[in-house]
């Protein structure tokens, strides 16, 4: 009889192991998110700028350098979620499902982030050929009036 009434106690100190390893895991996870949203968050900031037009160059390249940190740690994020839901059940499996989403959202924003600095990458691209453009036309008008100018007549 006495086994029976401490068995529960038993299960309890298990219990009580697993919530307390449940509970880091999420931690560490939460924090790893908490990681990765703000550089995604970074990254969005500085291509805020394409909202208002075209960015320059170092702006480009500047939010270019944040975007391989950012989407690493996504990548972290997601395999260690998914490391730590096999086997996971109950309140813990509804965490790292939260924890999930949320970083798949980041995905997501940052994707738009990548597609818009895409963008201003063409945009600068259009802005040097049409530059290039109206350079070899300054030339060519200038080698138009030499050549009108070599062909007049002189009088004299």
């Amino acid at each position: 009889e006495s086994q029976r009434k401490l068995n529960p106690f038993k299960k309890f100190k298990l219990e009580l192991a697993q919530r307390v390893h449940a509970r880091k895991a999420l931690e560490e996870v939460t924090a790893k998110l908490g990681d990765a949203e703000l550089e995604v968050e970074k990254v969005s900031m500085m291509s805020a700028a394409s909202d208002r037009g075209q960015m320059s160059e170092s702006e480009v390249s500047a939010a270019d350098e944040l975007i391989r940190p950012a989407a690493e740690l996504v990548v972290v994020v997601l395999k260690l979620v998914e490391t730590r839901q096999k086997g996971s059940q109950g309140m813990l499996k509804e965490e790292l499902d939260s924890i999930k989403d949320r970083a798949l959202q980041s995905k997501s924003d940052l994707d738009k982030v990548v597609g818009s600095l895409q963008k201003q990458r063409e945009g600068l691209a259009a802005q040097q050929m049409l530059s290039l453009a109206l350079e070899k036309v300054d030339r060519a008008e200038e080698s138009l009036i030499k050549c009108q100018e070599a062909e007049l007549p002189r009088g004299g």
